[in-house]
C-alpha cells in the first residue's frame, strides 16, 4: 500500500505517482507488508448453516403433518400430495438463497401464485372436491407467510422488500376463512389459522410504518 501524502489518500496500485495530482507515492508503514494485508482472512458465517437445519426440520414435519391428516380424514393421499409439492418447491428454493444469497422474493411469489392456481384447476377438472380450498391453498399461504419471516430474519433486510410478498399471502388467507363462512369450503381450523396469520401479518405491516406500506403497495402492484 502505497500514500500520497499531498492528497492524504492511500493507493492500492503499483504506480509510483498519485492519478490526482501526479505527486510520487511513497511507502505507508503504518499499513504494513502489502501482499499480506491486501485479502485479509474472513471467517465464514455457520449461520446459514443453522438456518438451512431449522427450515429442512420445519418443511419436513409440515409435509408429515399435511400427509398424516389427509391420511385419517379422507382415508388415503390426495390433496397432501400437492402441499408436498408445494413445500418441497418453496423450502428448495429458500435453501438455494441461503446457500448462495440470491434474492428470492420474486421467485417465491411466483411460485406462490402457481402453485395456487394449478392446484384449483387441477381440482376442478378432478371434479371439484374442493381439496385445494380446503386444505392446499390456505396450507400454501401459511407456509408462504412464514417463509418470507424467515428470509428476513436471515438476510436482515428491510421488510418492504417482502411486502408484496407478505400482503398478497395474507390476503389469500383472509380469503379462505371467508370462502368458508360462505359455504364454499369446508374446513374451519385450516382456514381460520390463515385468516389469523394473515391478519397478524398485515398489521404488522401497518404498525411498522403505515404510510411507507401504501407507498410500497403502489409501487410493487403498480396501483
Amino acid at each position: 500500500m502505497v500514500v500520497c501524502k499531498k492528497c492524504n489518500v492511500k493507493i492500492n496500485t503499483a504506480v509510483n505517482k498519485c492519478p490526482l495530482c501526479h505527486n510520487v507515492l511513497e511507502e505507508d508503514p503504518s499499513f504494513g507488508d502489502f501482499k499480506s494485508n491486501v485479502f485479509p482472512y474472513v471467517e465464514s458465517s455457520k449461520s446459514n448453516g443453522v438456518w438451512k437445519k431449522i427450515l429442512s426440520i420445519v418443511f419436513l414435519t409440515a409435509i408429515v403433518i399435511c400427509t398424516i391428516v389427509d391420511l385419517f380424514v379422507n382415508h388415503g393421499i390426495t390433496w397432501s400430495i400437492y402441499v408436498d409439492a408445494g413445500v418441497i418447491c418453496i423450502s428448495a428454493s429458500i435453501i438455494l438463497g441461503l446457500m448462495r444469497k440470491y434474492s428470492l422474493s420474486g421467485i417465491l411469489f411466483y411460485e406462490f401464485i402457481f402453485i395456487c392456481i394449478a392446484c384449483y384447476i387441477w381440482d376442478r377438472i378432478t371434479g371439484m372436491n374442493n381439496w385445494s380450498l380446503d386444505y392446499v391453498i390456505p396450507s400454501l399461504s401459511i407456509i408462504y407467510i412464514v417463509a418470507n419471516f424467515v428470509l428476513r430474519l436471515v438476510f436482515k433486510r428491510e421488510f418492504l422488500r417482502y411486502i408484496r410478498n407478505m400482503f398478497v399471502a395474507s390476503i389469500v388467507g383472509i380469503i379462505c376463512l371467508l370462502l368458508y363462512i360462505y359455504k364454499i369450503s369446508n374446513i374451519y381450523i385450516i382456514s381460520l389459522i390463515s385468516c389469523i396469520m394473515g391478519v397478524f401479518t398485515i398489521l404488522c405491516m401497518l404498525a411498522l410504518d403505515g404510510k411507507r406500506v401504501f407507498n410500497e403497495l403502489g409501487k410493487r402492484l403498480h396501483i
